[in-house]
């Protein structure tokens, strides 16, 4: 093959078993059914999804116990990471997660999640034609560039009940407008990994955020001692 594409971003798809695929949708749509949702004063009222209130300051996996949902995510990540040939202890807070409610002629505007290591996104209601999730290339700005314009283009993710999508926050992301009569309902949160030298605080545990810790960090050396 004489073109080969280099620097990919690794995307991450999975689907939990049929089993645990029955009692997430079962967490996630009590979820749903308690939520009186709200569009952020910041987004486009003429268009725009509805969220969980206070969507980026809240958990609601945390506020309403959807563990096995839960248990999936925290498996996922760590496949994810493991077939980057990530070494080093899986210790990270589920910093907020909210739903999102996409209805007619609703859409997400195209957005990334700062500093957020891995972002993702889990399906719990679409009919795979309420308007799909893409994803900006990085490289959108060197267009001017005669082979970057060829090149560049929009990936468009699969839209799929019960389908978990993990990316790296800083991709920026939004998605097609609902042109159907058809609710889109999903599930978004942000993950934040521990580094070397750093540690997540025990006071953590008593706020919205959800920690997998991992006590193997404290058999790490992080730096050489000064002589």
């Amino acid at each position: 093959m004489p073109i080969q594409h280099a620097f990919p971003i690794p995307l991450y798809y999975n689907k939990p078993t049929e089993e645990d695929y029955e009692l997430i949708q079962k967490e996630l749509m009590n979820v749903h059914e308690n939520t009186d949702y709200e569009i952020p004063e910041r987004f486009p009222k003429h268009a725009s999804h509805s969220l969980t209130p206070n969507p980026f300051e809240s958990n609601v996996i945390k506020k309403y116990k959807c563990d096995v949902f839960l248990e999936f995510l925290k498996t996922s990540i760590r496949d994810y990471l493991q077939n980057l040939q990530y070494k080093m202890p899986m210790e990270y807070i589920i910093d907020a997660s909210w739903i999102t409610k996409n209805t007619l002629e609703t859409y997400a505007i195209e957005h990334q999640h700062g500093g957020t290591d891995i972002s993702g996104v889990y399906y719990i209601k679409t009919n795979g034609k309420d308007g799909n999730l893409y994803f900006n290339d990085p490289n959108q700005d060197k267009l001017g560039n005669l082979i970057m314009g060829l090149s560049v283009k929009q990936n468009i993710a699969p839209l799929e009940q019960g389908l978990l999508i993990l990316w790296p926050g800083f991709l920026c992301h939004g998605t097609h407008t609902n042109k159907s009569d058809h609710e889109r309902l999903s599930l978004s949160f942000n993950i934040k990994f521990t580094r070397r030298g750093f540690t997540i605080k025990d006071n953590l545990d008593d706020t919205r955020c959800i920690v997998v810790r991992d006590d193997t960090w404290r058999d790490i050396i992080c730096y050489e001692e000064l002589n």
